[in-house]
């Protein structure tokens, strides 16, 4: 776009979650024992994760079945009812 002749800053081409993540960076930036620190710029709102308990779970126990079929690993493991 430079050599078309459009000028376009920067911040035209940041959406605003980018603008929002650019500013918390540079009001954080900062020169400490001679290195730089900035925050991390995290999304505020967290996302909703799924609960796996129960799926890994499963896997745990499956996993530890067919280590059982190991003798040697089965004699080094102690039984879990």
């Amino acid at each position: 776009m430079e050599n078309s002749g459009i000028e376009v800053s920067k911040q035209e081409i940041l959406t605003t979650e980018e603008r929002k993540a650019l500013t918390q960076v540079q009001k954080s930036l900062k020169l400490e024992d001679g290195r730089f620190e900035i925050v991390v710029p995290w999304k505020s709102e967290r996302p909703a994760l799924p609960d796996n308990y129960m799926m890994e779970l499963k896997r745990l126990k499956n996993t530890e079945k067919k280590l059982l079929k190991s003798r040697e690993v089965a004699k080094r493991l102690p039984r879990h009812n």
